[in-house]
């Protein structure tokens, strides 16, 4: 049974190893193509591109209205937007618009803008990429402790390292609820914001006080509140979860408790007993 457990663990490595280098390969082949990849850091596609997403990308012949392109703006060639066409041709140049921008784009793409032409999306992949190296922070944070802990300390470092990145991780990029303002509107004591929300949850939310309202991700949502004397707009955002996803945020929240109140096993202490002296026994018919 042993020998068959480390066949099967070989074969498990080097299929492994064959499908990380079949990868890497076809991506070296994808980029040499003129494929790219981004990650997606501004709302205005709304749920078509939700902020977070992994876009991929490939060169494109013939583009028509209703794709959606990533480009470098002549204005701006140091920075790449994806928005969608809305009219043109190859040879006047495309309009393009994100979808939930009230206007198009003030400028006109040509085929030398083009960086290419959007063939898949993943959905809040690239806020994991993101995280890469918020992980390996955190990793190396562990294993420093790790080494450093006493051996009846060390389970600690898998929570201080952890708990650091993550927090980290949440505290710059805001990956489960956030908000962009539009407009903000004043009139007769009452503000009226239009909010998008970018973030990966469904959110309450409230402006200077006022009624909370639920915006689901990737779409706009307007709120009112009283206007302020000073003219500030204060945005109040509260995540809204049905009660088993909260559940299991909530769990998500005290496991590295449940990680601390552990303690490793203590070492088997044996005893020995000195035994009598063997005795010769006689045996008698």
């Amino acid at each position: 049974m042993r020998w068959a457990m480390k066949l099967l663990l070989r074969f498990a490595m080097i299929v492994s190893l064959v499908a990380a280098l079949l990868v890497i390969v076809a991506s070296l082949l994808f980029l040499h193509r003129g494929g790219r990849l981004f990650i997606v850091s501004s709302p205005s596609m709304g749920r078509a591109l939700p902020v977070g997403s992994l876009v991929v990308t490939a060169p494109g012949s013939k583009i028509t209205s209703g794709e959606i392109i990533a480009f470098r703006p002549p204005t701006q060639p140091g920075t790449v937007f994806t928005h969608r066409v809305v009219s043109g041709n190859a040879a006047e140049g495309w309009k393009t618009r994100g979808d939930l921008n009230s206007s198009n784009d003030p400028w006109s793409i040509r085929p030398r803008d083009v960086v290419g032409v959007v063939k898949m999306d993943l959905s809040y992949v690239g806020w994991l990429l993101r995280s890469i190296p918020y992980l390996i922070v955190g990793a190396v944070l562990a294993t420093g402790l790790y080494l450093t802990l006493k051996r009846h300390h060390r389970h600690l470092s898998v929570v201080v390292g952890i708990t650091v990145a993550v927090s980290l991780y949440v505290y710059v990029f805001h990956p489960l609820v956030d908000a962009t303002v539009m407009t903000s509107v004043t009139k007769g004591g009452v503000t009226r914001t239009a909010l998008v929300n970018w973030g990966i949850l469904a959110a309450k939310f409230s402006v200077n006080g006022g009624v909370a309202k639920v915006i689901q991700p990737g779409t706009v949502g307007a709120v009112t509140g009283a206007a302020l004397s000073h003219g500030s707009t204060f945005v109040h955002a509260m995540a809204c979860l049905p009660p088993w996803q909260w559940v299991i945020l909530v769990a998500l929240w005290l496991w590295p408790m449940g990680i601390l109140m552990m303690r490793e096993a203590p070492r088997a202490k044996h005893s020995y007993s000195r035994l009598p002296p063997a005795r010769n026994i006689s045996l008698s018919n």
